[in-house]
Order: C-alpha cells, then sequence, then structure tokens
C-alpha cells in the first residue's frame, strides 16, 4: 500500500494529518477518537506503523523482534477471535487479518492489518454506542 493510498484511506475514517512528528521520516495522524497512527513516509507495502490512545494500540515492528513477537502474535490472535474481524466492512478489505495464516506478518498481510486497525479505531465508539442500543433493545 502507497503512503497515498494510506492517505487517502485515513482521511474518509476521519484522521486528520497531525500538526507534528517526532521526526521528518514518519507522517502522524490523528484520529477521530484519540487514536495517533504514525508510519514512516519511505518505504514500500507492509511498513511498519504505531497506533497509539486508540481501541487497540500496536507497535507493528514488534511482530518480528524476539521475545515479543510471540506476544504480539497472541494479542493479534485475541482480537481475531473476539471478531473484530466481522461487521466493520462488507468490503473485507477492514477485517483483522488472521495471525495463522501462511504469510502472516508478510507486507501484504501487514497492509490489511494497517487498514483494520485504522478502521477499528476510527469507528469504536460508533461501534460501541450501536451494541448498546441493540442489546437495550433486546432486554426491552
Amino acid at each position: 500500500m502507497t503512503n497515498q493510498a494510506r492517505r487517502k484511506m485515513l482521511r474518509a475514517l476521519g484522521y486528520t494529518e497531525a500538526p507534528m512528528c517526532f521526526t521528518r521520516g514518519a507522517e502522524s495522524w490523528d484520529g477521530p477518537n484519540g487514536s495517533v497512527l504514525t508510519f514512516p513516509k519511505a518505504g514500500k507495502a507492509g511498513k511498519p506503523f504505531t497506533i497509539i490512545r486508540g481501541a487497540v494500540s500496536l507497535i507493528s515492528a514488534l511482530m518480528h523482534i524476539g521475545n515479543t513477537a510471540a506476544n504480539v502474535k497472541a494479542m493479534l490472535t485475541g482480537l481475531y477471535e473476539q471478531g473484530l474481524d466481522q461487521g466493520w466492512s462488507n468490503d473485507g478489505f477492514f477485517n483483522v487479518p488472521d495471525p495463522s495464516r501462511a504469510d502472516y506478518a508478510s507486507p501484504e498481510w501487514t497492509d490489511e492489518l494497517f487498514c483494520a486497525l485504522a478502521k477499528i479505531n476510527a469507528n469504536y465508539v460508533a461501534q460501541d454506542e450501536a451494541e448498546s442500543a441493540r442489546s437495550n433493545a433486546e432486554v426491552n
């Protein structure tokens, strides 16, 4: 995924370019619910990213580093098993990818994860409110 495609997707989700970033080599985007998403300006598909202060925070580079790799994979498996791969989008592009897939942590898989977590962090408040309304309707 190119940076241009990432920017277009983030704008569509309500993210805005952050007024500052800690390095000239990266871009930071402020999410609609207070999350901050950062990724390098240079590089090809599957470049690492960081999401903080959102429903799901992640430093994707940790998927490749020693003993943290297993913990990150366990966290992503938990997200996948919670059903965060369901209901966010009908096009499949925003689904949390299955960590047990053979292409785990590949550039394509990492781009899918980037899109999924950006979508989840942009919409988790609305999703929680919708689920609460459904639960209340079922009770009444």
